[in-house]
């Protein structure tokens, strides 16, 4: 069992909006079609966010903290997660 992938689809059914990001922040995230951490995720792992248009240097590490600081508030539910995971 992928247990990164199993994570992400976990972070798929939260929103950004439950993030603390700027207004500027959310909106190029919505233009860009980023709805839910996960796909937020996906996108920084590509590093594709820098090609998302009017999303400067500020805002990229604006959404890279409020990423970080949002999976410290979240890291037990992810524990939580993980010990009901069934390893095969």
């Amino acid at each position: 069992m992928n247990i990164r992938f199993t994570i992400n689809e976990l972070y798929n059914i939260n929103s950004i909006e439950d993030m603390d990001l700027s207004e500027r922040a959310s909106n190029c995230l919505h233009r860009a079609n980023i709805h839910t951490v996960g796909e937020l995720i996906q996108l920084i792992e590509r590093e594709d966010l820098k090609n998302i248009r009017g999303l400067g240097k500020k805002v990229e590490r604006d959404i890279k903290n409020a990423l970080f600081n949002y999976e410290l508030c979240h890291a037990d539910d992810v524990v939580k997660f993980l010990l009901d995971v069934k390893v095969a």
